[in-house]
């Protein structure tokens, strides 16, 4: 759930191991952050078909092959299209994690559920 690091290890990840330009490098921190928006806003057109749990299968089902695909990457470029996928896959757990919380608590105390997942994440 945290995204702070992003932006930042994508480019490190291609720049370093993979020996990326900076330019190649500053496009696999754009890769992730489009797959991130990606997820998210075809997570909430979902969310009033599909409940939560569904979405976020659904969405690890995207970001493990993923994954897979950062971790055996062969060239920068397999690896921005790595960092696309995983933000498609990873961009929909955040918010179906937030709903979940906000619909298993009543009214009175849903600001503290949420207080504390925000702060977990």
């Amino acid at each position: 759930m945290m995204e702070g690091g992003a932006g930042t290890w994508p480019a490190m990840f291609v720049a370093g191991p993979l020996g990326g330009s900076p330019l190649v490098a500053g496009l696999a921190a754009a890769a992730i952050t489009l797959g991130l928006a990606t997820g998210r806003i075809t997570a909430h057109a979902l969310e009033h078909r599909n409940r939560d749990m569904v979405i976020a299968r659904a969405a690890a089902l995207i970001a493990l092959p993923a994954f897979a695909i950062l971790a055996l990457a062969p060239s920068a470029e397999m690896a921005i299209f790595g960092f696309f996928l995983a933000g498609c896959g990873v961009g929909p757990v955040e918010p179906a994690g937030f709903r979940s919380v906000a619909r298993r608590h009543p009214e009175a105390t849903r600001g503290r559920a949420l207080a504390l997942v925000a702060g977990l994440a």
